[in-house]
C-alpha cells in the first residue's frame, strides 16, 4: 500500500487523490489548488486527471476567463458509491483496530498488554513512502516481558501486516531498558523520535530522545 496516498490502492492513478481532494471540500478549487490538496503527481498530471473525471461526469468545471474551477458532481449516479468509499477509507484507524486484536490474541495478561506501545516509524509515518517501501513498526515492551511473547508478537506482526497492507513489515521490537541506554546515541532513535506515529498503547515518545520542533 502507498501510505502517502492510500486511496491509490483502490483507485489507481491520479484520479483517486484528485477526486478525494474535491470530495473533502464543499467549494470550488482551481487546478493548482487541487494539486496542492491532493499532494500527488504533477500539476499537468492533475489537470489531465481532472479532464478524465470531467468526461465521466463525476467532476464539473466552471470557466471564468482563463481560469477553471472544479467541484464534484454530487448528483452523479455513482456519487453514493464514491462517498461511501471515502467515508470508509481510514487505513490508520483500521490498522489500530487490527493491531489491538492481534495484541489481545498474543498477550493474554491485561496489564502486560496495556504496557506495550506500538508506533509506525519511517516513510509510512512521514507520509512520503511508496507502495514498494517497508512498513516499519516500533514495538516497545516492558523489560520483564517473556521472550516467547516477544517472539510470537514480532512474528505475527511481520506476517499479518504484510497481509493487511501488501508492504513487507520490519518490526523493531525494543525493551524500555534498551531504549533508555541508547537515548544519548545518535542514529535510529532520533529518526524514530521525529517520525513516530502512535498506533496503540503508551506513547513510544516517552522512551525516545526529546524532539525540539521548529517554531
Amino acid at each position: 500500500m502507498d501510505w502517502s496516498s492510500p486511496v491509490s490502492t483502490i483507485v489507481p492513478g491520479l484520479e483517486g487523490p484528485v477526486l478525494r481532494a474535491l470530495w473533502a471540500r464543499s467549494d470550488e478549487l482551481t487546478g493548482g489548488q487541487v494539486h496542492r490538496v491532493a499532494r500527488a503527481g504533477t500539476a499537468e498530471g492533475v489537470r489531465r486527471a481532472l479532464e478524465r473525471l470531467e468526461r465521466q461526469g463525476v467532476v464539473e468545471r466552471r470557466s471564468v476567463g482563463p481560469a477553471h474551477y472544479y467541484r464534484v458532481n454530487r448528483d452523479h449516479l455513482c456519487w453514493p458509491a464514491i462517498e461511501a468509499l471515502f467515508d470508509a477509507l481510514h487505513p490508520w484507524r483500521e490498522l489500530r483496530r487490527r493491531v489491538d486484536d492481534l495484541l489481545h490474541e498474543v498477550v493474554r495478561d491485561d496489564d502486560l498488554r496495556r504496557a506495550i506501545g506500538v508506533a509506525v516509524v519511517g516513510s509510512a509515518a512521514r507520509g512520503d513512502g511508496t507502495a514498494a517501501d517497508d512498513l516499519d513498526l516500533l514495538v516497545v515492551v516492558p523489560d520483564d516481558v517473556p521472550t516467547w511473547i516477544t517472539h510470537e508478537l514480532a512474528d505475527r506482526l511481520r506476517r499479518d501486516a504484510r497481509t493487511w497492507t501488501g508492504n513487507e513489515a520490519d518490526v523493531h521490537l525494543r525493551t524500555t531498558a534498551w531504549l533508555t541506554t541508547q537515548r544519548d546515541r545518535p542514529g535510529a532513535l532520533d529518526r524514530w523520535a521525529h517520525d513516530a506515529e502512535q498506533v496503540l498503547g503508551p506513547s513510544v515518545h516517552d522512551h525516545l530522545p526529546l524532539v525540539v520542533l521548529p517554531d
